[in-house]
């Protein structure tokens, strides 16, 4: 089954019928009758969603949602609360409490099935982006980001002007976040800077739509929206003045976020954006630190370059790419005499030696080259699409390039002029179909020319026999 749904429900024909209704759907269903269980089966493993009923002998549905919130790891874990109808009151404040939605009992089945489908895609998508293993350990020494929000862009989509400047006027009266009017072509040709945290875009926009307008309208111009890279990671409520329930559950299955259902009320409205731009925050945060996280796997730390996990698959596709008939330039470069300058001026100084040669090694290099540091002090730069001829003299740049100045040491050491030697191997329309022991075999050629560079007195070019 897919999807562990965990109820909270003291009274047993709730927790019944909502386990048949979610079985139904082939969703994993564990059922609780108290908020200390409740707490506990979440503590002992998180599950996908949880549904809390009001009904709890220990603790109220609010006082539970905002200790849910606070056990570790569970900051992003969906909550749906269903209440009894007509308790508004408990509905805003289990908003306000952390739930991502309160619904109203009695919940029509296609409704309910909707909102837990997109609580469960909502909580899927972060956990995507979640650090695995010990990594979320580490992750959670960190300052937490949801301590402070930056100001929120929102902008308000409605067909009818006097209708999105009466959502403006009551949500600028609730918070202080930037709140402005779009018309459905502003939304789509929204620049990515500043973006857009928001959008709460009215389901029936009404004429200005144009011909093709209607209650769908507002529904497409979401999909629109979640199509463009400037907007994609924005969040989404759909506003239904008439509270449809076939619009409604359409937009929560074409990807809204949240709804607003019946006449607009701005403080609702308010708590509801908040939570929204919350997620959406800690959302932005989590592929943050993912980029980050794959740029420190493919980057090394102290020069900036590609290290040799990245260079090894980057060369098989430029092998890849370069037209029919053609090659590529492999040099595999070596500081000369490197070991001697961390015995006599120490390692900072060794760094600094490596970070400046790496900057004049990336000085003449185009969008299209490879240079990563493959060792201690060994680099690797890949040309595409030459000759040999292009090669030796772009090798013989670099030789220059290198020792054309004396490198400055930290500390007030002095300067110190460094060179390098250069092993050059040139792969060839002979050579076999790309693969790893073909990249291997490549680096290798250049590696043996560079040994042969490095005995024969240093600061030199030797290309490989095959390049010969």
């Amino acid at each position: 089954m897919q999807g562990k749904i965990l109820i909270v429900d003291d009274s047993v024909t709730n927790r019944i019928v909502l386990k048949v209704k979610l079985s139904s759907a082939y969703y994993d269903t564990r059922q609780v009758r108290s908020a200390a269980e409740a707490l506990a089966a979440v503590r002992g493993g998180l599950p996908d969603l949880v549904v809390v009923g009001t009904d709890l002998p220990d603790a109220d549905a609010v006082a539970l949602v905002a200790a849910l919130r606070e056990v570790p790891g569970a900051d992003q874990l969906p909550i749906l609360v269903l209440a009894p109808a007509g308790a508004r009151a408990l509905q805003l404040a289990a908003i306000a409490a952390g739930a991502d939605d309160c619904l109203l009992r009695p919940v029509p089945d296609s409704l309910l099935l909707a909102r837990v489908r997109s609580l469960l895609r909502a909580g899927g998508t972060a956990g995507e982006y979640a650090l695995p293993g010990r990594a979320q350990d580490l992750d959670q020494l960190a300052e937490p980001g949801a301590a402070y929000l930056p100001p929120a862009r929102i902008a308000l989509v409605a067909g009818r002007p006097e209708t999105a400047v009466r959502w403006r006027v009551g949500l600028m009266g609730e918070m202080a976040e930037r709140v402005e009017i779009m018309t459905r072509e502003e939304a789509l040709a929204a620049a990515p800077v500043p973006e857009v945290d928001l959008f709460i875009i009215a389901a029936e926009p009404g004429p200005a739509a144009g011909p093709e307008g209607g209650p769908a309208a507002g529904l497409q111009l979401m999909c629109d929206l979640r199509c463009r890279p400037a907007t994609r990671g924005a969040a989404m409520c759909i506003a239904l003045e008439h509270d449809d329930l076939a619009l409604a559950v359409g937009a929560l299955d074409l990807g809204a976020d949240d709804l607003l259902r019946g006449p607009f009320d701005a403080h609702e409205a308010a708590l509801r954006a908040r939570a929204m731009i919350r997620r959406k925050h800690a959302a932005d945060r989590r592929r943050k630190a993912l980029r980050r996280g794959l740029e420190m796997a493919l980057t090394d730390p102290l020069t900036g370059l590609h290290n040799r996990r990245h260079a090894l698959p980057a060369l098989a596709a430029m092998l890849e790419r370069v037209p029919r008939g053609a090659g590529c330039a492999v040099m595999v470069i070596d500081i000369d005499r490197f070991k001697s300058v961390n015995d006599r001026f120490g390692h900072a100084a060794g760094d600094q030696v490596l970070i400046e040669v790496a900057r004049r090694l990336g000085r003449d290099c185009t969008g299209a080259d490879l240079l990563a540091r493959i060792g201690g002090e060994e680099f690797l730069l890949a040309l595409p699409d030459v000759d040999l001829q292009e090669a030796r003299a772009r090798a013989d740049r670099v030789l220059r390039a290198v020792e054309a100045e004396p490198i400055a040491l930290p500390g007030g050491a002095g300067s110190l002029r460094v060179t390098v030697s250069i092993g050059l191997a040139l792969s060839g329309p002979a050579d076999p179909p790309v693969e790893e022991g073909r990249i291997r075999a490549l680096i290798d050629r250049a590696d043996r020319a560079l040994m042969v560079a490095k005995g024969g007195g240093r600061n030199r070019v030797t290309l490989s026999r095959s390049a010969a």
